[in-house]
C-alpha cells in the first residue's frame, strides 16, 4: 500500500499539525451540545477566536519568516460567517477597543489581514434579503481593497476571483498588494480547491464527518516552499470530540494502491498500478482514508474512475 509515510517521504504532500484548542471561554461537558453551542455562538467566543486567529497567523501563516501564506476560516452558518466578518473588519479598522493587531505583525505586514467572505446566496431563503445586503457590503469592501468592480449580479465572477487570489498561482495575484490572507467560508473552498500557498485551516464549527474533515484538512498540505512544513489545522470547538473524530474508524476506501517498478520505465520513473480491493469497501480507519486523500490528484481521479467501473460489475 502507498501510505501516509510514503507520500510524505516522497515529498508529494506535507503532514498535518493539528491543534484542537477549543474556546477560551469554554466550560462544561461537551456532551451537553445545547449548552456548548450557546457558548460557541456567543460574541465573547467569536471575538476570542478572531483574536486567536490573528495571533496564530504570525507563525502559522509564516509572518515570522517574512512569508504571507493564506488561510481559511470555516464556520457553521452564514450568520456566523457574517458576524466573523464584522469582528475582523472592526479589528482591521482599529475600532475594536479590546484588541489591537500585535506590533510584530504590523512590522511585517502593515495591512494584515486582508479578508474576504464567500457563501451561497439564495433568493429562495427567508432571510435572503439580509444575506444579500451583507454580501453587497462585503463586495464593496473587496472592490475598495483590490480595485475590482463586482456586483451582486457577478457573484460567480467574484467567487472565481477570490479563488484565484487565494491560490496565488497566477502572476497577477502574487504581488503583495494583491494578496488575500484569510477567507471566511461555510462550506465553499473546503473540497476541490487546490492552493499550495494555503497553509492553515481555522475551524470554528462542530466536527464534520470524517470524510469531509479530511477533504477540508487536505486544502492545507500541498507543498509550496521550504518554510511551509505542515498543513496547519486549528479547531476552536469541541476539542475532545474533534480528537476522537480524527481517530475514528469510519471511512470508506475504494482501492488499494501499489507502486511497482515498470521494466519499460526509465531509471527515475515508476509505474503505478491500481489493484481493486472490493467494491466500495469500508476499511481500516481515518488514517487509511488519509492515505487516499494525500495521493496526488491525478492518481485519485484514476482511482475514482476505476471504482465507478467496479460498481457496474
Amino acid at each position: 500500500k502507498y501510505t501516509i509515510g510514503d507520500a510524505i517521504r516522497d515529498k508529494m504532500v506535507l503532514g498535518f499539525s493539528i491543534d484542537n484548542q477549543g474556546g477560551s471561554n469554554e466550560t462544561g461537558n461537551e456532551e451537553d451540545t445545547k449548552k456548548m453551542d450557546q457558548i460557541y455562538r456567543s460574541k465573547a467566543h467569536m471575538h476570542s477566536v478572531a483574536t486567536a486567529v490573528i495571533k496564530a497567523a504570525y507563525r502559522k501563516q509564516g509572518l515570522i519568516s517574512g512569508k504571507k501564506y493564506s488561510a481559511i476560516l470555516t464556520t457553521s452558518s452564514i450568520e456566523q460567517a457574517q458576524k466573523y466578518y464584522h469582528i475582523f473588519k472592526k479589528i482591521i479598522d482599529g475600532e475594536d477597543e479590546e484588541f489591537k493587531i500585535p506590533e510584530r505583525i504590523k512590522k511585517v505586514a502593515p495591512d494584515f489581514p486582508k479578508i474576504a467572505i464567500t457563501y451561497s446566496v439564495s433568493e429562495n431563503e427567508d432571510d435572503s434579503e439580509s444575506v444579500q445586503n451583507e454580501m453587497t457590503q462585503s463586495l464593496a469592501d473587496y472592490n475598495a481593497i483590490y480595485g475590482t468592480n463586482f456586483s451582486m449580479s457577478e457573484l460567480d465572477q467574484y467567487n472565481q476571483n477570490v479563488n484565484a487570489r487565494l491560490a496565488r498561482k497566477k502572476a497577477q495575484y502574487q504581488a503583495d498588494s494583491q494578496r488575500l490572507d484569510l477567507v471566511i467560508v461555510v462550506n465553499r473552498l473546503l473540497t476541490g480547491f487546490d492552493s499550495p500557498s494555503l497553509s492553515t485551516l481555522y475551524i470554528d464549527r462542530p466536527p464534520m464527518s470524517p470524510q469531509d474533515m479530511i477533504q477540508a484538512f487536505s486544502r492545507t498540505n500541498r507543498i509550496f516552499d521550504k518554510d511551509k512544513t505542515w498543513g496547519q489545522i486549528v479547531t476552536y470547538q469541541y476539542p475532545k470530540t474533534f480528537s476522537q473524530k480524527i481517530d475514528e474508524q469510519s471511512s470508506c476506501i475504494l482501492m488499494e494502491v501499489k507502486s511497482t517498478r515498470s521494466p519499460q520505465a526509465g531509471k527515475n520513473q515508476s509505474k503505478i498500478t491500481y489493484q481493486p480491493v472490493q467494491k466500495l469497501t469500508c476499511i481500516a480507519s481515518m488514517q487509511t482514508d488519509l492515505q487516499f486523500m494525500m495521493l496526488p490528484s491525478k492518481i485519485r481521479r484514476n482511482l475514482l474512475r476505476l471504482s465507478k467501473n467496479l460498481t457496474r460489475l
